[in-house]
């Protein structure tokens, strides 16, 4: 994997930010300040934002969707709450 995260705060739940189109995790600066006292905060650049280098696929969602879920295994993640912004 080859997407650059933030991780902020600690705890058992884990609040997972993934930000919209053409923009990146920095996005979320504000809400991660006020979350990362209760909880564990991930912040992500999906591939080709921010951060991230850009990684070709077939399909970009689905590659966006393996990135996430890679990470969260890799973390070993549990408890999770997702909050997006469309990429649309």
């Amino acid at each position: 994997m080859q997407i650059n995260y933030s991780i902020n705060g600690t705890g058992d739940k884990t609040i997972f930010f993934i930000h919209g189109w053409a923009s990146d995790r920095q996005v979320w600066e504000k809400q991660v300040e006020f979350f990362k006292k209760n909880y564990r905060v991930i912040s992500v650049d999906l591939r080709g934002h921010g951060e991230s280098r850009w990684i070709d696929t077939n399909n970009l969602l689905a590659g966006f969707t393996e990135d996430i879920l890679d990470l969260c295994h890799k973390l070993e993640l549990r408890q999770i709450n997702f909050v997006a912004w469309s990429l649309a």
